[in-house]
């Protein structure tokens, strides 16, 4: 089953688990896994993010915490503490990379498990190459090829069990953005250009309703695909 690109099954939860979601923002995704039955803590180093996540929470009737953390610099404060750490799209971000890997080993149990997604590296010099602002807008300061990952992570204390390459629906939508050299905050949400993600969604469930989405997106996660996802455990 997946949940925000996140395969649960991986993961391999049971209802009332506790889990990180390790560089939150606005929570949509610690709000989806609250939903079903995890016990969350959602951590970001924004405090405008963190309250968009508590009032959201609210909203919805669920019991969810917010930390602010800062993974260029902060230690997680409850150490050994969770069954599992989802970590998305974030990596890139943090300058020393290796302190927030550290952390979000130190964040789980023994045997504890933990997702983590990062850019691909082909899809990232693809932007970089198209839009001369990617790398300032986007604020991602690495770059990781498969290999760099996945022994980075085996260095910070992780036992790598799968990789999926998912999200190729975000590499047509960015190659669009990028092609118009859209302007865009760091989180990802195109700050111009609205035509273009109107006819992106548009065309998106055209496909939809003639059934074939699924199958190009499927056969676009082998060609292209937007994020590298890998799962893991605490050795």
């Amino acid at each position: 089953m997946y949940l925000n690109q996140i395969n649960l099954d991986w993961l391999g939860l049971q209802p009332g688990a506790r889990v990180l979601d390790l560089g939150c923002a606005r929570g949509e995704q610690t709000i989806l896994l609250a939903e079903q039955g995890f016990e969350m803590v959602g951590a970001d180093n924004d405090p405008a993010l963190l309250e968009v996540l508590r009032a959201e929470a609210a909203r919805r009737g669920l019991s969810v915490t917010a930390w602010h953390l800062d993974l260029r610099s902060d230690s997680v404060p409850e150490a050994g503490a969770f069954d599992a750490v989802v970590c998305t799209e974030v990596l890139e971000h943090v300058p020393d990379y290796r302190h927030a890997m550290g952390e979000l080993v130190a964040a789980l149990k023994p045997g504890g498990r933990a997702c983590i997604a990062v850019p691909t590296a082909a899809t990232e010099l693809i932007y970089q190459r198209l839009h001369p602002r990617y790398v300032e807008l986007s604020t991602h300061v690495n770059v990781f090829p498969r290999p760099l990952l996945l022994t980075e992570l085996e260095r910070a204390g992780l036992v790598v069990e799968h990789v999926e390459h998912r999200n190729f629906e975000w590499t047509l939508f960015w190659l669009l953005h990028c092609a118009a050299r859209s302007r865009f905050d760091y989180t990802g949400r195109p700050l111009e250009h609205e035509a273009l993600t109107r006819l992106y969604f548009g065309v998106r469930r055209a496909l939809q309703r003639l059934h074939v989405d699924a199958t190009l997106m499927a056969l676009g996660n082998r060609v292209l695909p937007k994020s590298l996802y890998v799962y893991a455990h605490r050795g």
